[in-house]
């Protein structure tokens, strides 16, 4: 590393430091269990890499950054070093016919009705999974579909839900866990237990509707 890369990584940590102080909020994204594997497929939403991140990246791996992100000088050394091979992963286009969120309740879990004011929508009853289920798959068949389920049966219903092709189910635990499926599968249906969410129904629910 040479003494121009040193002084700019000084310069992008300073610059950091003023954004985090003018109450800025700096997009931070965990690596994923597989980082250190090569081939891997690695997600950052940071909006600065250095080379702390690029060090935990296995070589051979693909990493996928945001148009906007800011590789620092020696993040980049590092990178070619690692024969890293580095692609953009573009935001998905917004449609302005895109249907209005489809919400399920397996009973005996229900949407609440100050949870329904909230959301602008209905809900949708099912006695079993198997209705449900065959009711999501015509739902969510177009693209611009997704939907909420919720399920004291969750576990059952991600699995059964993933047999089906055009069903792309994820469970909904947190609010960043919920975020960070969604970019990795583009998941049209969010599965909830509405007893394990820790109070935070609401929210992982109006993050999921709100993409």
């Amino acid at each position: 590393m040479n003494i121009e890369n040193l002084i700019i990584d000084d310069v992008v940590r300073s610059v950091l430091a003023d954004l985090k102080r003018q109450g800025e909020t700096i997009g931070v994204c965990a690596l994923p269990k597989n980082e250190g594997k090569r081939d891997a497929e690695i997600y950052l939403d940071s909006r600065v890499v250095s080379i702390a991140e690029i060090r935990q990246i296995g070589e051979g791996a693909t990493l996928f950054v945001s148009p906007k992100c800011v590789l620092t000088p020696s993040a980049k050394d590092e990178i070619r070093k690692r024969k890293i091979r580095l692609a953009t992963r573009l935001p998905r286009p917004k449609t302005e016919t895109a249907k209005k969120t489809w919400l399920a309740a397996h009973l005996p879990a229900v949407f609440s009705f100050e949870m329904l004011k909230r959301l602008g929508t209905k809900q949708i009853v099912f006695d079993s999974l198997e209705n449900l289920l065959s009711t999501a798959r015509n739902e969510l068949a177009n693209d611009d579909s997704y939907g909420i389920a919720l399920s004291r049966q969750s576990a059952k219903l991600l699995v059964e839900a993933n047999r089906f092709p055009t069903l792309r189910a994820i469970p909904g635990f947190s609010v960043g866990q919920v975020a960070e499926d969604m970019e990795e599968t583009d998941a049209n249906l969010l599965v909830v237990h509405p007893d394990r969410c820790g109070g935070r129904l609401l929210e992982i629910i109006q993050k999921y509707a709100n993409r």
